[in-house]
């Protein structure tokens, strides 16, 4: 018996499979000088880093900040799950102080964050 999430599993990878050639075929560039091949409709794809990108290092540094803008919605996301915490723990020591820690290492993350930020800014 298959269970929902097999199922689930299946059906994804089976739509990966059947899905790739066509995805692969209309993300192909018709309008490079020189092709005949007539494939694609002519959809571009940029580069999401930009295009001045000429070395490692400035590659790295669009990773990291990648990383930080990522890191900035966590960290709202782990302060409003703090204040649901709290919001939930209505007076139990041991829950108020679980969101108490939580509020704590998410402020210490925001902290190193911001302090990854500002050093982008002093370069």
């Amino acid at each position: 018996m298959i269970t929902p999430i097999k199922k689930t599993i299946h059906t994804v990878a089976l739509s990966a499979v059947l899905l790739t050639p066509l995805l692969h075929a209309l993300a192909q560039d018709s309008n490079t000088p020189g092709d005949q091949s007539g494939g694609g409709l002519g959809v571009r794809f940029e580069n999401p880093f930009g295009n001045n990108i000429t070395s490692i290092p400035q590659f790295i540094g669009k990773i990291v900040d990648l990383m930080i803008n990522f890191g900035g919605v966590i960290v709202v996301f782990f302060i409003i799950l703090a204040g649901f915490k709290f919001v939930i723990a209505q007076g139990s020591p041991e829950k108020i102080k679980s969101a108490k820690n939580m509020l704590m290492w998410t402020l210490i993350g925001a902290v190193v964050l911001l302090g990854s930020k500002l050093r982008e800014f002093t370069q």
